[in-house]
């Protein structure tokens, strides 16, 4: 665990010491922590993707559905290269 710090580890190593259902607490917790905060963006970054969010917002942009992006990219795969 590379690059950790030392009070990190030591928060790993003691879940990793809970019974089972005090880890699934403890990671139900950390996880719904982190999807309730927004990621702390760069200036130049979230410049971008609110002018996404806006270009969604007002039309401008289009949306393309998961399975024809998928269904297109495996056509792409098949494809002999030339």
């Amino acid at each position: 665990m590379r690059g950790m710090s030392g009070d990190v580890l030591k928060v790993i190593a003691d879940a990793l010491a809970l019974k089972r259902e005090e880890q699934e607490l403890t990671a139900h917790t950390l996880i719904e922590h982190l999807s309730t905060e927004p990621p702390e963006l760069e200036p130049e970054l979230r410049e971008t993707v609110q002018k996404r969010i806006d270009a969604l917002r007002t039309g401008e942009a289009e949306t393309v559905d998961h399975e024809d992006v998928q269904r297109d990219l495996l056509r792409k795969l098949e494809e002999p290269i030339s």
